[in-house]
């Protein structure tokens, strides 16, 4: 399969973060999913336990009628992976691919009466939880068309597992829209990335474990006088996260690109949480995490915090590389008129008055060398 573009994927994880706070938008994301990773059928399921009440069952590509005949046999499901045993052994967050499980499973029963008759040849499946708080899981079918499951995608799926399993984590604890601090504490602890929850100030009001130490570090974010701090281009993109519209910077899947002092490249995935906060004032959640493809570039990044159209990001690329309207107009084909109208548009969207400041804006977005 094709490499994703960092564009691509970046947006396509602020929209498995979107599901977090509207998880009616689960459908639409695991369709983007079996279209990247080329999978005609999706189940994503979230259970909370001990008492086992569903939170989340969502299915792509399957009929109403196919997902009866699955659920009703759910011994055969379990015996197509080798019995509830292997099931239940295999590790989490690791994609798996059934027939390499189980190498009989194209013989199974499952296989032979609800598969084989759709065209399906094999499963990769995802094991996000399973503890005494939740069991949540993600499978994708692959169709006789789209070929074998190879380790290109299993690849590509490992991409994706870190984002979903947070997502997954945050739509549990917001299903209510209250649940005890103690118990939302419990949860970001169990997560290995650095989350931060913060106020529209950058004040911190609540950090995981992971998060904790990396502020006694300073790297690549510190605290001081109980509000996050960071190297200038990190701190100016961070707080125009925070001051954009709240319902668009997880839309968009903002990436703000960061590096630690040993060069390790991250990104800071923003998360607006508003009303549906357990902590009422936090305004957006911080999750730190290893940038597993390349960052996106300070004008992708701009462009997508700011809603910037295709000609305005163009107008704006120049204008950081120190142009003149007439030499804007020139490069572009348009005339200067239309030039100043991009820069006033510019100007009302990202709070700026002058091309210096757009120029600023932009160089602020520029990776902190180190």
């Amino acid at each position: 399969m094709r490499p994703i573009p960092a564009e691509e994927f970046s947006t396509l994880v602020g929209r498995i973060y979107d599901c977090a706070l509207d998880p009616g938008l689960w459908p639409a994301v695991l369709s983007a999913l079996c279209e990247t990773m080329r999978f005609r059928t999706s189940t994503l399921a979230l259970q909370e336990m001990p008492g086992g009440r569903v939170l989340l069952s969502v299915n792509h590509g399957i009929t109403e009628d196919d997902l009866a005949r699955m659920l009703a046999m759910a011994d055969a499901v379990a015996e197509s992976w080798g019995g509830l045993a292997t099931l239940l052994s295999l590790p989490l967050d690791e994609p798996m691919i059934q027939s390499r499980v189980y190498p009989q499973m194209p013989d199974s029963r499952f296989a032979r009466e609800w598969g084989r008759p759709l065209g399906m040849i094999d499963v990769l499946a995802i094991g996000f939880t399973r503890d005494s708080q939740s069991i949540s899981s993600l499978g994708f079918g692959r169709h006789r068309d789209e070929g074998p499951i190879g380790d290109d995608t299993v690849e590509t799926a490992r991409l994706f597992v870190p984002h979903l399993k947070r997502s997954l984590a945050i739509s549990r604890l917001l299903e209510a829209r209250a649940v005890e601090r103690d118990s939302f504490a419990a949860v970001l602890d169990g997560l290995a990335v650095a989350v931060l929850l913060v106020g529209p100030d950058l004040r911190l009001l609540h950090a995981n474990r992971a998060g904790e130490a990396m502020l006694r570090t300073d790297d690549p974010l510190g605290l001081r006088h109980g509000r996050i701090t960071a190297p200038t281009g990190l701190a100016a993109a961070l707080q125009a996260a925070l001051a954009a519209p709240r319902d668009g910077i997880g839309r968009r899947g903002l990436g703000v690109p960061a590096r630690r002092a040993d060069g390790e490249e991250l990104v800071l995935h923003l998360l607006p949480l508003g009303e549906a906060s357990p902590l009422a004032s936090a305004a957006a959640a911080i999750f730190v995490a290893p940038a597993v493809v390349p960052p996106p570039a300070p004008l992708a990044a701009v462009a997508g915090l700011f809603d910037l159209t295709g000609a305005e990001a163009r107008v704006l690329e120049l204008v950081g590389a120190g142009r003149t309207n007439a030499e804007i107009a020139t490069a572009l084909g348009i005339a200067v008129s239309t030039v100043r109208t991009h820069l006033l548009h510019l100007f009302e969207k990202t709070g700026t008055h002058r091309q210096t400041d757009l120029a600023a804006l932009l160089a602020s977005f520029t990776l902190p060398l180190v």
